[in-house]
This record gives structure tokens, sequence and C-alpha cells, in this order.
């Protein structure tokens, strides 16, 4: 699955959501430009770790499922172990900031659903 964002400015963030199912398994990510990737179990929790720097782990019952980070030399990258997560609605909450210079952002995922 794909998540596109146009005009995406460096140092901008956006977010997004992927319909994995209930449970599910992510196993690789892809980007066009460095970036720091995360994927959650809500929209709450999403929310509640915006502002998190990345040199801090999150604290308490975070709900961070996957952080991944992409540098221009390591824009692919196969997720092993393979981050497993849960949702109560079905979608995978995700956000990401670009790295990168200004423009459009594209993010591949790889991922399975092992509950729908």
């Amino acid at each position: 699955m794909t998540a596109e964002f146009s005009d995406l400015a460096g140092g901008d963030g956006a977010f997004g959501s992927f319909d994995l199912g209930h449970a599910f398994r992510l196993d690789k990510i892809v980007s066009n430009k460095p970036c720091r990737f995360r994927v959650y179990a809500s929209a709450t929790y999403r929310t509640a770790d915006g502002d998190r720097p990345r040199d801090e782990d999150p604290q308490g019952d975070h709900g961070v499922v996957a952080e991944v980070i992409l540098t221009t030399d390591l824009l692919s990258l196969l997720l092993l172990p393979a981050p497993h997560g849960t949702s109560a609605d079905g979608h995978a909450y995700f956000s990401v900031v670009n790295d990168g210079d200004d423009g459009d952002l594209t993010l591949t995922l790889t991922a399975q659903t092992l509950e729908a």
C-alpha cells in the first residue's frame, strides 16, 4: 500500500492511515525521501505522541507499533523482527516527517493482515 504527500516541505509532517485489519504485521517500508515514519494502534495514540523528539523513547501506554528513520543512504528497510500491531477499528495510523528536500513524499508499506 502507498501513501503520497504532495509538496511536503522539509521538516514538515503529515498524518495518515492504512486499512490493515485488527491485527497486522509490518514487513517493509520504502520512501523516496529521508523521513521519520511512526505507526500507532489508534489516532489518539498518534496525536498524543506527535511532539515526542526522535531521540526520546515513548513512555507509558504509548501505542507505538513501530518507529523507523529512513536516511538518504537507507530509503528501503526490511523490518526484522517484524513489528506486530493491533487496532480496535482496523486501521493502522501513522505519522511521517519529511527529513529531505521540499517536494512530494511517497511511502510504500508492505504489511500482512493477520485478522480482518
